[in-house]
């Protein structure tokens, strides 16, 4: 089988965010931030260019954490910076007092870590799983389109109205055929 030379798709990507804490539920396995907090459960929404998580920690705080951010995408680098980082801690416990702030300050900074790792990798692993992989994809009249993207850019990373819009140029090969019989 041979492609074609590279092609650009744009493709426009709308998941609603019931859709996307679904997706993340079912994939989502706990993340240590300590060796005794841990991440038990994401929930994941936004507003514009500013992202929103709650995040449910287990260990020495057990309550929920609210984590606002503004993913900046280097597409040279294939990383996502997370910039302008605002965490909240919600809920009671020893930590909420006040009491302990020097217990508070460490959960911030490593859910900080948290994030940007995480944020990073989960973009790099679903980039990983497109890219250089064969797809096909049925059309009418029995023809059939076979994909292989090669590289991938995001220009778009916005929630409006309960729904994440990603705008993502694919380059690639590209070739419509007839299905064999």
């Amino acid at each position: 089988m041979t492609l074609s030379e590279l092609s650009t798709i744009n493709l426009p990507i709308e998941i609603e965010e019931n859709r996307l804490n679904t997706i993340i539920e079912k994939n989502f396995k706990p993340v240590n931030i300590g060796p005794k907090d841990r991440v038990t459960g994401v929930n994941i929404s936004g507003e514009g260019k500013r992202v929103h998580l709650k995040l449910k920690l287990e260990g020495r705080y057990d309550g929920l954490v609210n984590v606002h951010f503004t993913p900046v995408i280097d597409n040279e680098s294939k990383e996502v910076k997370v910039t302008e980082l605002d965490i909240q801690l919600e809920s009671s416990g020893i930590l909420s007092t006040g009491l302990n702030w020097v217990l508070q300050s460490f959960i911030k900074t490593k859910i900080e870590e948290l994030v940007q790792n995480q944020v990073d990798k989960n973009l790099k692993k679903v980039i990983s799983q497109y890219l250089s992989k064969n797809h096909e994809l049925p059309l009418p009249d029995d023809l059939q389109a076979q994909i292989r993207i090669e590289d991938a850019r995001l220009h778009r990373l916005e929630f409006l109205e309960g729904t994440l819009y990603l705008n993502v140029e694919a380059h690639g090969k590209l070739k419509l055929r007839s299905k064999p019989k």
